[in-house]
C-alpha cells in the first residue's frame, strides 16, 4: 500500500499536522508534497489532503488538488479557527463532498483547531453581534497552542485507523 499526504497550508498549522500524519506511515510506502509543487497528482493507494479551513471549505489548491486524483482512496484533515466539534465537522463534510472525486472512496476527515492570525481574527469579531464576539475571541485565544502536542497524537492516530481500515497492520506512533 501507497501513501501521499497532500497538503496547502498558509500559516504552518496544517503543515504540522500533515507531518505527523507521514511520521506515522510506513517508511518507504508515503511521500509527502505541499500543493503548490506538485504539477499533478502523483500516484498512490492512499491520499490524505490536508487544507486550512475558510469559509466551511476548502481553497481552490485543495480543490484543484482533488480533482486530479484518479482512483485510490482519500482521508481528509483539515485546520480551523474554530473549535472542532463532531458537529462542524460533519457539517465540513457535507460541503466538502462535492469536491471529492467520485472514483474515489472517502475514508474519512481529521479536523483540528489551528492558530488564527490576529488580523483575521479581529475581522471576523467584527463582524459578529457583541454577545458572541467574545465567546469568538476566547476560542482564537485557546487556538493560538494550537496544533499542540494531543492534536498531532490525534492525527497520528487517525492515519493508523485508516491504515486499518485499508487492511494494512500498524506499528504503534
Amino acid at each position: 500500500m501507497t501513501y501521499a499526504v497532500v497538503y496547502h497550508s498558509k500559516t504552518g498549522n496544517t503543515k504540522e499536522v500533515a507531518e505527523a500524519i507521514y511520521q506515522s506511515l510506513p517508511a518507504g510506502a508515503v511521500r509527502l508534497y505541499k500543493t503548490t509543487t506538485l504539477q499533478a497528482a502523483p500516484e498512490a493507494d492512499v491520499y490524505f489532503v490536508g487544507f486550512s479551513v475558510h469559509n466551511r471549505t476548502c481553497g481552490i489548491e485543495t480543490m484543484n488538488f482533488l480533482d486530479q486524483i484518479k482512483g485510490g482512496k482519500i482521508a481528509l484533515f483539515a485546520t480551523c479557527g474554530f473549535c472542532p466539534v463532531d458537529a462542524y465537522r460533519e457539517q465540513l463534510e457535507q460541503h466538502l463532498a462535492v469536491w471529492l472525486p467520485e472514483r474515489a472512496e472517502y475514508l474519512g476527515m481529521f479536523l483540528c483547531q489551528g492558530k488564527v492570525s490576529s488580523e483575521r481574527a479581529e475581522k471576523m469579531i467584527q463582524k459578529m453581534p457583541q454577545a458572541q464576539a467574545k465567546k469568538m475571541e476566547d476560542m482564537f485565544q485557546r487556538g493560538l497552542v494550537h496544533p499542540d502536542a494531543e492534536d498531532l497524537h490525534e492525527a497520528q492516530k487517525f492515519a493508523q485507523n485508516i491504515q486499518v481500515q485499508c487492511g494494512e497492520a500498524v506499528i504503534g506512533c
